[in-house]
């Protein structure tokens, strides 16, 4: 007879082997929310950092990656040192080309690989898989979340959260080495990785995993951030000196469109930001992609003031609420941490993004469903269900814009008319489809919100070109370049003009300011190619078609080329 099992041993049954439900409903969560974002597209920032970015094009380009800035190999000289976000579009480039899906399906898979890494710290922070499932879930499926899992060109976003964890996880194991590779490729992936350093210091202080928490092994864990603390400091020197490509003083490095000035008014703008972030939390409707807010323009300002009060009620709130509950403490130093390049105390030209809450808001739904669970008890939990049915629809909603551009670009006018951003892509989808009446009205939207915009400039040239009124292009074509002198795009356009009103050297001049500002430019080095061939300089001629086909083989490059060789040839 077999032995019988005593009622009250435990259950056989390992407790790792039973956490497969969890894991199951998280990505089923993720896949249910986001499957329908496959069809989108590319647009907007995808032209230049994938579909227009040469350096996708081949290994060759990998020097060139590392060496200039984020949006170089598409022709738009900026700040942004981001070489682990380029590399992952290289990847992705080789395997799929330009084809929208796979960019699509490699940022959710990174949002579901995100919210599993939330889940694993989540578990060891709160010991309780119910706070770990449900902060995950609440990360996982929150529509505030959509625009970076959207958005093929905030990879950068997403990854700096996955290396960030990566390396907290990692050191947390005692995996030195490992950590500091995951903790480079995060701040290689965007600038915000640097709040992750305060997110390692915040555990290794708090300790939250420890009851009590013991201060040799806080001073242990601190003392073995020196080498995360010399790869920060290493990153931010080379920043501002090697990888500042605008060569901006340091009192200006974030503000390369011109941020409002004065510490005081940027922490009081902020607090007004902090309460529209947090209602967008609470109540996610009426997202849209390109928010925008007036700054605050004086100190005693009653508005910005309320927020402040306001917003400190409500973090006080929390803090208090977690008394006893040092993973939900965690959680709410987390949330205010991830703010901290965009708080204002730094220069920065955006004042409000829905996907600046993609860091922060992991901090706050960590605090949130370790509060819930103990204090009401994870039954109670369960009332989140029909707000989750409420987040799915809303996420398949903001799917269905991320595949129509046009559809967002409205959506995002409804919600902020002064997006002249948005009035000129609008204007852009138009001008492809033909509509050039709609196009121009876009186009001059935008410019009526900032008449020194030097895309919308360049667009209305280019719709007045399609009219047949090359004149009135070349004046349009001019001011843009006189709006933006790094414009390589508006440069390229003038030269065309004056190349086919035969003003060759002019348009020599120009053609060589578009190289010189986007050396990879082609379709730049072809118009040259052409010019120098009129100008019978038959070696700058064939110098330039043979850089152009370098750089794109198309048929009708490789012709002339073949075209110039022979008349080199034949010229003694």
């Amino acid at each position: 007879m077999g032995k019988r099992r005593n009622a009250l041993s435990p259950d056989p049954v390992p407790a790792e082997a039973r956490l497969w439900l969890p894991w199951a409903i998280l990505a089923g969560a993720v896949l249910l929310a986001y499957f329908n974002a496959l069809p989108g597209i590319l647009f907007w920032d995808d032209e230049v950092l994938i579909l227009n970015n040469v350096f996708l094009r081949s290994f060759r380009y990998l020097h060139e990656i590392f060496t200039t800035s984020m949006m170089a190999g598409g022709g738009v000289l900026n700040n942004y040192y981001r070489p682990v976000q380029n590399v992952l579009l290289l990847l992705q480039y080789q395997l799929w080309g330009p084809w929208p899906a796979g960019y699509h399906a490699v940022n959710i898979l990174f949002h579901l690989a995100n919210t599993a890494l939330l889940f694993l710290l989540a578990r060891r922070l709160s010991s309780c898989v119910r706070t770990a499932f449900w902060a995950a879930l609440l990360y996982a499926l929150h529509p505030v979340q959509n625009e970076t899992v959207n958005y093929a060109s905030h990879l950068n976003s997403l990854s700096t959260f996955f290396f960030g964890m990566l390396a907290l996880h990692l050191h947390v194991r005692g995996r030195r080495w490992n950590s500091l590779l995951s903790w480079a490729a995060c701040l290689l992936s965007k600038e915000e990785g640097v709040v992750f350093f305060l997110i390692f210091l915040l555990h290794d202080l708090m300790r939250v995993d420890e009851h009590p928490p013991r201060p040799q092994e806080r001073l242990r864990g601190l003392l073995g951030l020196w080498p995360h603390a010399l790869v920060l400091g290493t990153y931010l020197v080379l920043h501002v000196t090697v990888f500042n490509f605008l060569r901006l003083p340091l009192a200006e490095y974030g503000a390369q469109a011109g941020a409002y000035a004065g510490v005081g008014l940027r922490l009081l703008t902020f607090a007004k930001a902090f309460c529209v972030y947090l209602r967008l939390l609470i109540l996610p409707v009426g997202l849209h992609f390109d928010r925008d807010m007036l700054p605050v323009s004086s100190l005693t300002q009653p508005d910005a003031w309320a927020c402040v009060v306001l917003a400190a009620a409500a973090v006080f709130a929390l803090w208090k609420a977690s008394r006893d509950l040092p993973a939900a403490r965690f959680g709410l130093c987390w949330f205010l941490a991830g703010f901290l390049p965009y708080c204002g105390l730094v220069p920065f030209n955006n004042i409000l993004a829905e996907h600046f809450l993609y860091l922060p808001s992991a901090g706050l739904f960590l605090a949130l469903a370790d509060l819930g669970v103990r204090r009401l008890g994870s039954r109670w939990m369960f009332l989140l269900v029909p707000l989750f049915a409420f987040w799915l629809v809303q996420n398949w909603r903001r799917n269905a814009d991320w595949q129509d551009p046009a559809r967002l670009y409205r959506t995002t006018l409804a919600g902020n008319p002064r997006s002249f951003r948005a009035a000129n892509n609008l204007g852009a989808e138009y001008f492809r489809k033909g509509l050039l009446l709609e196009a121009k009205e876009a186009f001059e939207l935008a410019l009526g919100t900032n008449p020194q915009y030097a895309p919308a400039l360049n667009n209305v040239g280019a719709v007045v070109e399609a009219q047949g009124k090359p004149d009135e292009a070349l004046g349009w074509y001019r001011r843009a370049a006189l709006a933006d002198p790094a414009y390589a795009l508006a440069h390229r356009n003038l030269a065309t003009i004056l190349f086919q009103r035969r003003s060759l050297r002019e348009a020599r001049s120009e053609a060589e300011a578009a190289i010189a500002l986007h050396p990879a430019y082609a379709e730049a080095w072809e118009l040259l190619g052409a010019i120098a061939f009129d100008l019978q300089d038959l070696p700058a001629s064939l110098a330039a078609f043979e850089k152009a086909a370098s750089l794109n083989p198309s048929p009708q490059i490789l012709a002339n080329l073949a075209i110039v060789r022979e008349r080199a040839e034949k010229t003694p």
